[in-house]
């Protein structure tokens, strides 16, 4: 699959399994640095939480990347019959890796020639950002195909609060959110998340800066308390984050 500029940047990225970096369990702790480990921990909690309130049968993470949250819900949903798909090769290599016994696949669901199932439930988890936009209907069209009657898809995006990625095509507003999957899915929930505040820029600066990065168990585990507590959930004003249960239209 030929990459552009933009997909480039994120491919370059998977040298290391980076989304494995924020450790799980008890204790949390950033064995080797990521600055934004509590943030993608806070969020992949929340899409854990929304599975299981309603367990899906059989699901499909799209944009799975090195496969974190699959390995997840493998962990916390067992019983789930989950796949992965992702056009970076590099990536699914490190999710086969953490996933061994998981379907996971390397390719574009939109290209025609591509068949990964059908499915009750997907996940799209800051996914649809690195989707170029004249591309980007006939990609959520194929989510819509892919998914079962009654389907429903859960994703997060970034918000258009946070200064536009060097490797995103766009951030989102809900409206525009909206906008960009209708017709093919209808909102059901929305929440807004990840709080942007001096508190979490202190947070950032706290667990690393130039001079030292903490490592210490209850330090990191009460930040981490602290930031899901008091900037987790947010508003359309400052959060960094949206994320979206959206049911599948089948009258199309």
């Amino acid at each position: 699959m030929n990459l552009d500029k933009k997909q480039n940047l994120q491919e370059e990225q998977y040298y290391f399994p980076y989304h494995f970096i924020p450790q799980w369990g008890k204790d949390f702790s950033q064995v080797i640095y990521m600055s934004w480990g509590y943030v993608y921990r806070s969020y992949i909690e929340f899409v854990l939480d929304l599975l299981k309130q309603n367990p899906p049968n059989k699901m499909i993470d799209i944009g799975c990347g090195d496969g974190r949250l699959i390995y997840e819900i493998n962990k916390h949903l067992p019983k789930v019959n989950i796949s992965g798909v992702d056009y970076s090769s590099g990536a699914v290599g490190f999710a086969k890796a953490f996933n061994p016994k998981i379907d996971l696949y390397v390719g574009d669901i939109s290209n025609p020639s591509f068949s990964v199932g059908s499915y009750d439930t997907a996940t799209l988890i800051e996914t649809l950002e690195h989707i170029p936009p004249e591309t980007i209907d006939n990609f959520v069209k194929s989510i819509h195909k892919i998914l079962e009657k009654e389907g429903r898809l859960i994703i997060t995006v970034p918000s258009t609060n946070i200064p536009l990625n060097k490797k995103h095509y766009q951030h989102f507003t809900l409206d525009s959110l909206k906008k960009t999957l209708t017709p093919y899915f209808c909102l059901e929930e929305y929440y807004y998340t990840n709080t942007r505040s001096i508190s979490e820029n202190i947070i950032k600066k706290i667990l690393n800066n130039s001079l030292y990065s903490i490592h210490i168990g209850k330090i990191n585990n009460l930040l981490y308390r602290y930031y899901k507590k008091k900037l987790f959930n947010s508003n359309k004003n400052n959060a960094s984050r949206i994320i979206g249960i959206f049911k599948k239209n089948s009258d199309l």
